[in-house]
């Protein structure tokens, strides 16, 4: 047996017991390897100093601990992580994704797109490593069919404490706390679009997507850099995000959204020059414009993220970040095997770069903005 390093101090959540906070925090440290099998865990005084809370509590969380099999009391040595045997390999690993569409019309999400590439990675690399990879909607039904998984985000788990306690995890596409993980540049790949269109001369530049992923606030901090760099201070009414998720797709989530704003005064705002979360966006707004006889790009340009689809239907190449995802998939992959056969790779995340490509759907700045050109709709 051997003493762990001191471990960092989880955030507290105040809408759990004192000693389930503990306890809580414990686990997670077990599950990432922190505090691997045979580890020694910090004493009642420093658990007391890290969480302030009384020996009660310590002794409650260390209880349930116990009589879950996760921990083992030495007389005159300490408490330590128990030792767990050595299971049998069962040749597979699990892909659990999120923001999985399972409505009717769409009964194979994982076709999109974006899940076939990032999929078709991480296949790739298990077959090269002779495993089987199951795609795992239901995770919590999946366990035990697993040596490991692909998380693609900690959403779909509700929580890191969900994974049973040493259980090989890797994030992919978005950083998972406490575990090793492969991610796009997200941030590099919007400042360098931003900064594409400040070059054409573009000044008032909005943003399309939904706000509240990780994946998303990178790309958003990478375009609010580039504003800033170029004397620009970003503007929040220009960052729009789209409403409903009941759409048969992408385009006419964008195309409806669009059509929106423009009714609601889109145009006065001034802005010349749009970034948007995916490329199947693109042609959505293109359509929605040329309802109101605006042209993409001579009216508004428009750089979409990802580098999935191909032109649009006028022919035009869309100016986009193409994001490495089949590589992404196999990168993980990678690591999780590796993980699974002994070998922990710690809590590092690997960046993967990302590539802008100038299409036809970007443009110099209009002389004089449209708002000024045409009347509102």
């Amino acid at each position: 047996m051997h003493c762990a390093e001191k471990i960092m101090a989880a955030p507290k959540d105040p809408s759990l017991d004192r000693f389930r906070q503990v306890e809580a925090h414990l686990r997670q440290q077990m599950a990432s390897r922190r505090l691997a099998p045979g580890a020694k865990l910090p004493s009642f005084v420093a658990l007391q100093e890290e969480f302030g809370v009384s020996t009660t509590s310590i002794n409650r969380a260390l209880l349930n601990l116990e009589r879950d099999g996760l921990i083992e009391r030495v007389r005159g040595s300490g408490v330590y992580v128990a030792e767990t045997k050595v299971r049998q390999l069962l040749g597979t690993y699990g892909f659990i994704g999120s923001g999985v569409d399972l409505r009717e019309e769409n009964p194979n999400p994982w076709m999109e797109p974006y899940w076939t590439q990032l999929v078709a990675g991480a296949q790739f690399e298990a077959q090269r490593c002779e495993r089987e990879m199951l795609l795992c909607t239901s995770p919590m039904r999946s366990w035990h069919k697993v040596d490991g998984v692909l998380v693609h985000s900690e959403k779909v788990l509700g929580s890191l404490d969900q994974l049973p306690t040493g259980m090989p995890a890797v994030g992919v596409m978005e950083a998972v706390r406490d575990h090793p993980s492969v991610v796009a540049d997200d941030f590099m790949g919007a400042r360098e679009a931003t900064d594409h269109l400040i070059q054409l001369g573009h000044r008032r530049i909005g943003y399309m997507g939904f706000v509240e992923s990780a994946i998303i606030q990178q790309r958003l901090a990478g375009y609010s850099t580039a504003l800033f760099a170029a004397g620009i201070k970003p503007d929040a009414d220009w960052i729009l995000t789209p409403h409903g998720y009941d759409f048969p797709s992408k385009y006419h989530h964008a195309h409806l959204n669009m059509k929106a704003w423009l009714e609601l005064g889109f145009l006065e705002m001034g802005i010349t020059a749009l970034l948007v979360q995916e490329d199947r966006f693109v042609g959505g707004v293109a359509t929605a414009l040329a309802e109101c006889g605006l042209r993409v790009p001579e009216d508004l340009s428009v750089v979409g993220f990802d580098g999935l689809m191909g032109p649009l239907a006028n022919g035009q190449v869309i100016t986009t970040v193409q994001i490495p995802l089949e590589k992404i998939g196999r990168q993980a992959m990678r690591l999780l095997d590796r993980w699974v056969q002994g070998d922990n790779p710690g809590a590092i995340t690997i960046t993967e770069p990302v590539r802008f490509i100038a299409g036809q759907t970007s443009g110099p700045a209009p002389l004089q903005p449209f708002s000024r050109r045409v009347a509102p709709v």
